[in-house]
C-alpha cells in the first residue's frame, strides 16, 4: 500500500491535536495562515531528503526527527512515531 503525503498530513493533524489546539498541524516555528500547506511542504521536503522516497517506518522516524526531535522531547518523539505508525497502518 502506498501512503501519500496528504495521508501523512492528515495523520499529523490527528497526532498534533487537530481542532483541539492552536497548532493543528504542529507548526510552531513560523506564523502562518495556512499551517496545512506548511505541513505538506515539510512532508514533501522530507520525502525528497529521505531515500527511498516512500513512506515507511524508517521515514516516520526520519520525519519525527524534524517534527518532534529526541533532543527536545525523547518521550514525545517516541509517542509521535507510534501514533503516526498506528494511524497510517504501517506494518513493515
Amino acid at each position: 500500500m502506498t501512503i501519500t503525503p496528504d495521508q501523512v498530513v492528515s495523520a499529523i493533524y490527528r497526532v498534533e491535536g487537530g481542532t483541539n489546539t492552536h497548532y493543528p498541524y504542529g507548526i510552531k516555528s513560523i506564523h502562518t495562515t495556512n499551517p496545512k500547506q506548511v505541513c505538506l511542504n515539510t512532508v514533501n521536503h522530507a520525502l525528497l531528503d529521505y531515500t527511498p522516497h516512500k513512506v515507511d517506518r524508517a521515514f516516520i522516524t526520519f520525519l519525527a526527527s524534524r517534527y518532534c526531535p529526541v533532543s527536545a522531547d525523547r518521550k514525545g518523539n517516541h509517542n509521535w512515531q507510534v501514533n503516526m505508525i498506528q494511524i497510517l497502518h504501517i506494518t513493515q
